[in-house]
């Protein structure tokens, strides 16, 4: 969902996408403000940089929001980050590292299931 807004003297275009993770009504926010690429995360970018654990642990949900991000909010390439906790510069290389740590998280997860399943 595309939404255009008044923000001062501006126009502020703003791409919401669903992203039910932490909470089922999760969005990102991608938008551009005074020439500068910004994403709005919310608990997604959290501190600990772990999409699984903000799913609750939840391998499908990790995976859907993981390639939302891949596919969504890198190829924007933001500029700035604001997660729920705390605001980043250089939000394109967080958001590289939050992709690497959630498939590195997930396939760990799916190991450790198979594992559980072994006699």
């Amino acid at each position: 969902m595309t939404q255009t807004c008044p923000l001062g003297s501006e126009t502020v275009r703003i791409k919401a996408i669903l992203a039910p993770s932490h909470s089922m009504e999760q969005a990102l926010c991608l938008m551009e403000l005074n020439g500068h690429r910004v994403v709005l995360t919310g608990d997604i970018g959290s501190e600990k940089n772990d999409i699984l654990n903000r799913c609750w642990g939840d391998v499908e949900k990790a995976k859907l929001v993981t390639e939302i991000v891949r596919t969504r909010l890198l190829p924007f390439k933001p500029e700035f980050n604001f997660a729920g906790h705390r605001a980043r510069p250089n939000a394109t290389a967080f958001l590289e590292e939050l992709v690497r740590n959630a498939a590195q998280a997930i396939a760990n997860a799916e190991q450790d299931k198979r594992n559980a399943r072994k006699p």
